[in-house]
């Protein structure tokens, strides 16, 4: 069986768009990246850090949601998150799986500015 995803990515280092587009490229390890929205640029909630870069990607996946969610949380490690990174503002990468088959997974994602803003551009990129 395959499921449908759409995941939010930011990152707010330096290098933001190469963290984003290696995030992507891990991903796609496991998962057929679909479409993506443009990036969008938005200042860090919490104020303690730079600006993020931010995309939604949808895809399709043979993997069930717990596995999904390791993995993602596996990616991050890779690209340099570290339980610390947020609590000083520094954020390599953050992946958030938004939806899962058509439901709603994170509710404080789904309802962010960010991510009305790249699905706004991942439907105007599929249309």
């Amino acid at each position: 069986m395959t499921h449908k995803a759409v995941l939010l990515l930011g990152s707010n280092v330096a290098d933001r768009e190469s963290r984003l587009d290696a995030a992507i490229r891990h991903l796609e390890a496991i998962a057929d990246v679909s479409c993506r929205s443009a990036i969008y640029v938005s200042p860090d909630r919490c104020g303690l850090g730079e600006p993020y870069a931010n995309i939604a990607v949808q895809c399709d996946t043979a993997l069930d949601v717990d596995a999904v969610k390791e993995y993602i949380a596996e990616t991050e490690r890779l690209l340099g998150r570290t339980s610390q990174s947020k609590a000083t503002g520094v954020m390599p990468i953050d992946i958030d799986l938004v939806l899962w088959d058509g439901r709603v997974v994170s509710r404080h994602d789904y309802e962010s500015s960010q991510y009305i803003h790249c699905i706004s551009t991942i439907r105007q990129t599929a249309e």
